[in-house]
């Protein structure tokens, strides 16, 4: 016979947690379209969890520092009752970011890391798989702030553009394929700019 849920222990509540999150059948957000898999996000591990200890009577506590990130596991009805789950803390150096955005980089991943670890979330790896990854080159991860800064540019350069009467025609003078203010290249952009000005 089941243990009362008020009488389970933390480790009894944990186990339960675990199935639950597993029967529960959580999609997926984050996608590797260039490796081909998908993976969970942080917010997809939060948001069931958050439910799923609220029903077997479990509350997490997460503390960082620069050496180590543990998250603890606590009984709600027997608050001495924990379990810690401790990895150790790494940084983020994404080329072009922030120091903060690199450290916001690296405490979602060891914050990921953590839960899957304390609730069993498993993924599938990809070498025991036995999937062989896409020739396709990986998105260099170290660039994202400097490509996410390029496409905010480039937006506010075809907006600009498409506001400016004649684009056609000088879009196709500086060069024949640029058919959308989109394929322009971002070292043509001035030129662009500068013969819609003319205009």
């Amino acid at each position: 016979m089941p243990t009362p849920k008020n009488e389970a222990n933390v480790y009894q509540r944990l186990a339960s947690a675990r199935k639950r999150f597993k029967d529960a059948k959580i999609q997926k957000g984050g996608k590797n379209a260039f490796q081909g898999y998908t993976y969970f996000e942080l917010s997809d591990i939060l948001n069931a969890l958050t439910d799923i200890n609220t029903e077997v009577g479990l509350v997490t506590s997460e503390s960082i520092t620069n050496e180590e990130a543990k998250l603890v596991v606590i009984n709600t009805d027997k608050p001495e009752e924990r379990i810690e789950f401790s990895v150790p803390m790494s940084t983020a150096q994404l080329k072009g970011c922030h120091p903060v955005q690199n450290l916001g980089a690296a405490i979602t991943y060891v914050r990921r890391y953590l839960y899957q670890n304390a609730f069993s979330i498993a993924e599938p790896d990809q070498l025991d798989s036995g999937k062989q990854p896409k020739e396709e080159k990986p998105v260099d991860k170290s660039n994202l702030c400097e490509r996410t800064q390029f496409l905010v540019r480039q937006k506010n350069f075809v907006n600009a553009v498409l506001a400016k009467k004649g684009w056609e025609s000088v879009l196709k003078s500086v060069d024949p394929s640029y058919t959308h203010p989109e394929k322009v290249r971002e070292e043509d952009w001035n030129k662009v700019w500068k013969m819609l000005e003319g205009n």
